[in-house]
């Protein structure tokens, strides 16, 4: 079980600073059970709920209703990660199937980064567990304009991190 905690980007009337940073603000992507040095974790079924979202010119807003959501997913398969010195040098034909393959919200593949490579701590070894576009999902996100987030797990799946991209580069 993963659990995903966001920082707003205004908290109090304050805006909080690097909230978009891997382990910036107060985000943070907790695997239960599992190891983290900042905090200890045991097995249990149920977790908190979401806020629903309403969309309107390329953001997100939030609303008061509080909901739960199941995911169904669809199998398939990414193409390798290329990054993005090596996408800038793909001629428009790859540019568009490679960025075609990897859009979407999606667990686990390939990551379709907004604004640059954003693995944690630079190590492309770290999976990605979650992508998640703002303007796709039902429940409210901050991300900026069009933005993305991005939770990653490592490989002995142990420890989390989270980060988002805004669209708008």
């Amino acid at each position: 079980m993963a659990y995903l905690f966001m920082t707003d980007t205004v908290t109090a009337g304050h805006r909080v600073p690097q909230n978009r940073l891997m382990d910036g603000g107060e985000n943070a992507l907790v695997l239960q059970p599992g190891r983290n040095a900042r905090l200890r974790t045991v097995p249990f079924e149920t977790g908190p709920t979401a806020v629903t979202a309403q969309h309107r010119f390329g953001r997100s807003y939030p609303t008061a209703e509080h909901s739960v959501w199941r995911a169904e997913l669809t199998p398939q398969s990414d193409p390798e990660f290329i990054s993005e010195a090596r996408y800038q040098r793909l001629g428009p034909a790859d540019w568009q199937k490679y960025g075609a393959a990897i859009v979407g919200a999606k667990m686990g593949g390939t990551p379709n980064f907004r604004q640059g490579d954003a693995f944690p701590y630079g190590d492309p070894t770290w999976q990605l567990l979650l992508q998640l576009p703002a303007l796709s999902t039902p429940f409210w996100l901050d991300f900026g304009y069009d933005g993305q987030g991005y939770a990653f797990v490592n490989r002995q799946l142990t420890s989390g991190r989270f980060c988002w991209q805004d669209g708008a580069g």
